[in-house]
């Protein structure tokens, strides 16, 4: 029998306790982020072909970043990274040395510049702040790719077997345009968004 052990500060639980209560909500279950994200994700997707690989939930939050390995419906990594969305918005505010408040504005305004395209408009308009940006959040993306190379090492070492066949994004850090598309270029495996309300009735506009 494999089993894995999970514990949480209670404290942490009530904190998203009280947010759900505000939201006039009453949680019935509690769960960890990772397991939480792997449940809804096997809702708003139809389920793999057995056999196709392992999925890696990536769920960039603001302190802290989820990662799991799903295998079938077996969960075999879990850890967190702490390279997150504010780590995107530091580097950023370092690089162009501004504050935090207009860093973040600057990652929601200008994309990761991945195509060698983009880069030379940007250098023929002499766009120094989309090159800054993306420079800062390039070098962001660099460490996470390599928590994530290691995460999958691991992974691939426990089997002669195992494969990854693509990558989850979630989280608010995930939204930074053309984040997906760099960690397919990186990682060399299909990486999509996630919706976690994906699988709610849509509300009819009033």
């Amino acid at each position: 029998m494999e089993t894995i052990l999970v514990a949480a500060k209670r404290d942490v639980i009530q904190s998203r306790v009280e947010i759900l209560e505000g939201a006039g909500l009453t949680p019935t279950i509690i769960d960890v982020d990772s397991f939480a994200l792997e449940n809804v994700y096997g809702r708003v997707r139809p389920p793999k072909a057995e056999g196709a690989g392992a999925t890696l939930y990536l769920n960039i939050g603001h302190q802290v970043t989820n990662l799991s390995i799903l295998e079938g419906d077996a969960t075999r990594v879990v850890r967190d990274v702490f390279i997150s969305g504010v780590t995107f918005t530091k580097a950023i505010a370092k690089a162009l040395g501004c504050e935090l408040a207009a860093a973040e504005e600057l990652k929601r305004a200008h994309p990761i510049l991945v195509d060698p395209q983009e880069k030379e408009k940007a250098l023929q308009e002499g766009n120094r702040e989309a090159l800054g940006v993306s420079q800062a959040a390039s070098q962001v993306a660099r460490d996470l790719v390599g928590e994530v190379h290691r995460s999958v090492d691991f992974y691939l070492s426990q089997g002669p077997e195992r494969s990854i066949a693509g990558v989850v994004l979630s989280g608010g850090g995930s939204k930074i345009k053309n984040l997906a598309t760099y960690l397919n270029a990186e990682l060399r495996v299909p990486v999509e968004g996630m919706d976690p309300l994906g699988f709610l009735a849509k509300t009819p506009a009033d």
